[in-house]
């Protein structure tokens, strides 16, 4: 078998992309992934935006049901995102809330811990600035309010 990537289309879900030896065609090896099942799971977790509702002893892999592979030849951003689908949730830091949200895998189950992180500091910060949680949750929802007024609110207090 040839070299490996991992991937991530939106509403096809993880898919590894094998390039075979020459003469042999490319295919795709896609675990099994239910795109019906994973957009009732993204409108369930949209109806329970109570950041107490969020099952926070769960991963986001128990909560959605699917269990992706773990890639053999993958990025620092696939091993990152699939390592943290087994972690619980509630032990999220605001890099893994970022990463996972940017990526959008698992954003809407995540969004009521994110949108709580973000009442206490705007500007929490991962890996990269203070405010990049913040940057990473406007670009995934632009026109959620509630988003929009603690931005709002940040850039008048000078942040």
């Amino acid at each position: 078998m040839g070299q490996g990537k991992m991937s991530h289309l939106p509403n096809r879900g993880p898919f590894l992309y094998v390039l075979g030896a020459p003469g042999m065609s490319h295919r795709n090896i896609t675990p099994d992934y239910h795109p019906e099942k994973h957009n009732e799971d993204r409108h369930m977790a949209a109806r329970s935006t109570s950041p107490d509702r969020v099952p926070r002893d769960l991963s986001l892999e128990q909560i959605d049901g699917q269990r992706w592979p773990v890639p053999c030849c993958a990025s620092y951003l696939v091993a990152t995102t699939t390592a943290l689908r087994q972690k619980p949730i509630g032990q999220f830091t605001v890099e893994d809330l970022r990463i996972m949200i940017a990526q959008d895998i698992g954003a809407e189950i995540l969004k009521p811990i994110a949108l709580e992180t973000l009442r206490d500091n705007p500007m929490a910060e991962g890996d990269y600035y203070p405010g990049d949680l913040l940057e990473a949750a406007l670009k995934r929802w632009p026109e959620d309010q509630e988003l929009r007024e603690i931005a709002a609110r940040q850039a008048r207090t000078g942040g």
